[in-house]
């Protein structure tokens, strides 16, 4: 209990924060974007600037331009300069997303069901664990179909996702891929998600226990034993159900079945 009620407060204010940090993050977009276009209005002048004094005839100052040009590194700064800008944008990009994802994943939606892409939702919920994913997982191969949206809370499916996902690094502590899929069951018109690691697989003793509270394979302090007994809930709350088996040659698969009508 008291552990749930960190992790309340955690939530509220990594929802806090989040907001506080959108509104740096926007005015220094806008600054960059103007720093961009300045910079190429720069670099032009230069450029025709440099062009013309070449065109003058005069040896003298055409040398000196070259001296001054060596000696600035102009052609190295010229060509990677549209680059750290560009680059640096994409980083800001990469935030902002970040942030957006973090207030979408906080927010109390409890009751706020509404039509949710699922596919969308697993990308997210990728780039919100990528930093628990990277130093582990080798790659993460998708493999997407073309399903129709459900009826259903976002921040709950997305913990779903989230917490499959993180136990499916922790799996693999020798590392390996990770596979994500979807697809429409049209004969059972459920959607069904899979998540499969090439990890060590679940132990026979705990696989009939795998999402009772409190069971865990993980040492003491890493673990509390609620993510797959909360994500049990979760779907069930969403009238579908979570299952997971072990792979011939290593690893373990979570399925999760979504029905397309899916409600409160």
């Amino acid at each position: 209990m008291l552990q749930s009620e960190k992790l309340a407060t955690l939530g509220k204010l990594t929802s806090g924060v989040a907001h506080e940090l959108n509104n740096p993050v926007c005015y220094v977009k806008t600054n960059l974007q103007t720093l961009q276009h300045y910079t190429g209005n720069l670099d032009q002048l230069l450029s025709e600037v440099l062009e013309l004094v070449g065109t003058t005839g005069n040896a003298e100052m055409v040398s000196a331009i070259k001296q001054l040009k060596q000696k600035f590194d102009y052609e190295y700064l010229h060509d990677e300069l549209p680059i750290l800008l560009s680059e640096t944008s994409d980083g800001l990009n990469r935030v902002e997303e970040i942030l957006s994802t973090l207030r979408d994943f906080v927010r109390n939606d409890a009751d706020d069901a509404r039509w949710v892409e699922l596919n969308p939702l697993i990308d997210a919920a990728l780039k919100l664990v990528h930093h628990e994913l990277k130093y582990v997982v080798t790659a993460v191969r998708k493999c997407y179909g073309d399903i129709p949206p459900i009826w259903g809370h976002p921040s709950q499916l997305s913990q779903v996702i989230i917490n499959v996902l993180v136990n499916a690094a922790q799996a693999m502590p020798k590392g390996g891929d990770i596979e994500v899929s979807t697809r429409l069951l049209e004969a059972e018109n459920m959607i069904e998600i899979c998540v499969c690691d090439q990890g060590e697989g679940i132990a026979d003793e705990i696989m009939p226990l795998l999402f009772e509270p409190f069971v865990t394979s993980k040492p003491s302090g890493e673990g509390t034993g609620l993510g797959l007994s909360v994500s049990h809930q979760i779907i069930k709350h969403h009238q579908g159900s979570i299952s997971a088996t072990n792979r011939e040659g290593g690893g373990a698969c979570f399925s999760i079945l979504l029905p397309v009508t899916a409600g409160d």
